[in-house]
Order: structure tokens, then C-alpha cells, then sequence
């Protein structure tokens, strides 16, 4: 009896106070991603940005006429590969594009995923506040669902470990409420169509078998294909391709890619941002701003 409440009042003790220490901003900090206002020169945005990862190092500036920013959580990083790893999807996008461009020079794509990263926490103020106006992308890919929901359900979402402890037991799921994750997506999508940018949002996939069939992000995922659908904003439905090939050895974990899962990833957005006709390999030799034009007449 002792032992047990040894464990349990400091894990209940951190419960209480992760809330309070996330929203000071200190678990910001731990990731590098906490800016304070007016910090915006460059040196301060490739820290934050962590464009000098531990295996490449992206530059502040432009180096191709289109430049595609993937943002998103430990998935997105590429977890457990590092972030410029061949078998991650924002890697195997940008030599998908290569192929496609007959350059290298045409499309560079940035992996700005992190662990823990939602649009709740880090993305969607990363987005508006350092990649819109200090990285100048042209279309920015935001691979979203798991940990926002994570992000507004309390005690860490423990009803998962039932379903791994207790198989085939009953979950009782509280009613979620949405609607906090949709109004963070419209002021994402406002802010990209007010600074021309493409955006683009990725129904994040988990491995349904984990759970025994359910899903338990539905609720968000649902969420995202409404806000998706409503602001007529593209959207890559990943879950529903990843069950239909859920034989194919696709996750390493509940959410974590394989190599053959990460390239599944990489050619659905490829496909979806190739048949919106975003980047066209004619337009890379030409004027980008006319370019961009172009693509704005599009949507």
C-alpha cells in the first residue's frame, strides 16, 4: 500500500502541473520553439525553427523557387529516423519532386516536425508568427490529429492503456469537444490565404489494430474533414488509405512510420499537390512571382 502511493502522488502531482507548466511556456522552451515578442531576427528564428537539425541544416533563406514547409509532430519528424533520414515522407517528397522536376534545384522541402508538436501547442503560432512571415513558404503541408487531440484530453488519455490492458473490456469515452482544434485550423487557413500561401492538412493515421478496432482520435479527425471541407482547403484522407492497407507493415507503432509508410505518406501529398497543380516544373526556370500568380488563380 505504501509503495503504491509513492508512485501515484508524483505521477498525480505531474498531472496537475503539466497543464500550468505547458501554458507558461516553459514546455516550449524544452523544444526550442518559445519566442518572446519582438525576438525575430534570423539567428532567433533558425533556433526556434530548429533548422539546424542533427543530420542537415536548412537555410533561412529561399534556396529553390518553391519551397514546401512540413509541419507536424514526432510522425512528420520521422521518428525514430532523424529529420533528413531518406525513409522520412518530407525526405522522399522532396525526391519525389526532384524526379518529377528533373532538377534538384526546383522544390525544397522543409521537415519542421517535433515531438509532442500540435497546432495547440507550437504549430499554430510558429506558423503565423515565424514560418508565414521569416521563411516566405509557398506552400506549407501541416500533418495534424493525434496529439491535439492528446492536447485537450486530460490525464493523458489513460482510456488507450485499457484498451492494451483490458482487451475486448468496454470504454466508456467522454464526449469531445472539437471545437477549441477547429477554431485553431480557421485561423491557420486565414492567416495562409491572407499571405498566399498554400496550405495543405494531412488526416495524421494511427494503427487502428493498437486499439482493437476503435480509433480513438475519430471525433478530431472528423473534425478536420468538416473545417477542411467547409473552408475548401485540401486535405490528404490518410486514415482511410492506411486501413485499407493495413496488411502492408505501414506503422512501426500506434502512429510511427514505417519506411514503406512514410513513402505512402509522401505519395499521397506528392499526388494531391502535383493534381492542384502548386509546382509545375515549367514555372521553375520562369518568374516565380508570376508563377505564384498562377497558382493563386488556381485554388
Amino acid at each position: 500500500m505504501t509503495a503504491t502511493i509513492a508512485i501515484v502522488l508524483p505521477l498525480a502531482g505531474v498531472m496537475f502541473l503539466l497543464p500550468a507548466f505547458v501554458k507558461s511556456g516553459k514546455m516550449g522552451q524544452w523544444y526550442g520553439h518559445y519566442m518572446k515578442k519582438g525576438d525575430v531576427d534570423a539567428a532567433a528564428v533558425e533556433s526556434h525553427l530548429n533548422l539546424v537539425c542533427d543530420d542537415c541544416t536548412y537555410s533561412f533563406g529561399k534556396t529553390a523557387p518553391y519551397r514546401i514547409v512540413v509541419m507536424g509532430g514526432s510522425s512528420t519528424a520521422g521518428h525514430p529516423y532523424t529529420h533528413c533520414d531518406p525513409s522520412t515522407y518530407p525526405s522522399q517528397l522532396q525526391k519525389m519532386f526532384e524526379v518529377d522536376t528533373g532538377s534538384a534545384d526546383c522544390v525544397e522541402v522543409m521537415n519542421l516536425g517535433e515531438v509532442a508538436e500540435s497546432i495547440k501547442f507550437n504549430i499554430g503560432t510558429e506558423f503565423e508568427e515565424l514560418v508565414v512571415p521569416h521563411l516566405h513558404p509557398d506552400v506549407v503541408v501541416v500533418n495534424t490529429v493525434n496529439n491535439d487531440y492528446y492536447a485537450e484530453k486530460k490525464l493523458f488519455s489513460f482510456h488507450h492503456f485499457l484498451y492494451l490492458k483490458w482487451r475486448g473490456l468496454p470504454v466508456i469515452e467522454k464526449e469531445v469537444n472539437t471545437e477549441p482544434y477547429r477554431r485553431r485550423l480557421r485561423r491557420m487557413i486565414e492567416v495562409a490565404k491572407n499571405n498566399d500561401i498554400a496550405l495543405l492538412f494531412v488526416e495524421e493515421p494511427i494503427c487502428r489494430d493498437y486499439f482493437y478496432g476503435a480509433n480513438p482520435i475519430g471525433a478530431h479527425q472528423q473534425a478536420l474533414r468538416e473545417v477542411c471541407e467547409k473552408n475548401k482547403v485540401p486535405l490528404v484522407p490518410a486514415q482511410e488509405t492506411f486501413d485499407r492497407l493495413r496488411d502492408r507493415f505501414l506503422f512501426l507503432d500506434f502512429v510511427h512510420l514505417t519506411y514503406y509508410g512514410n513513402k505512402r505518406m509522401a505519395t499521397m501529398i506528392y499526388e494531391t499537390i502535383s493534381g492542384l497543380r502548386w509546382i509545375q516544373p515549367s514555372e521553375c526556370g520562369g518568374d516565380v512571382r508570376q508563377a505564384k500568380l498562377a497558382r493563386s488563380s488556381r485554388r
